[in-house]
């Protein structure tokens, strides 16, 4: 919303770009591996490639660095714009990883 003249905002071509690809990525790792284990997908600008892509995880699985590996090859053919796409799982979830694993 734009706060001078109170209209919703347009998003630019760019950003809902970014958006769909962040939907895209978010679809396809919850689909794979689950609602829960999924937390979000943040998308940055970057020098080297279009833009770098984080899928954080309440749970890491090997096999999300194989789908994330897929995705950054078929965005890179699909769209034209190189994507590196990087799993992390934040360091409280690999802790109570760890602690429920006693």
């Amino acid at each position: 919303m734009d706060t001078d003249t109170g209209t919703p905002k347009v998003p630019s071509q760019d950003e809902r770009r970014v958006l769909a690809l962040r939907e895209l990525i978010l679809s396809a790792f919850q689909d794979k591996f689950g609602h829960a284990v999924i937390i979000g997908v943040n998308i940055k600008p970057s020098l080297l490639f279009s833009s770098i892509a984080t899928v954080m995880v309440s749970e890491y699985v090997s096999d999300m660095d194989k789908l994330a590996e897929h995705m950054e090859w078929e965005i890179t053919e699909d769209l034209g714009c190189p994507m590196a796409i990087f799993v992390k799982q934040p360091i409280r979830h690999r802790i109570a990883g760890l602690l429920k694993g006693r």
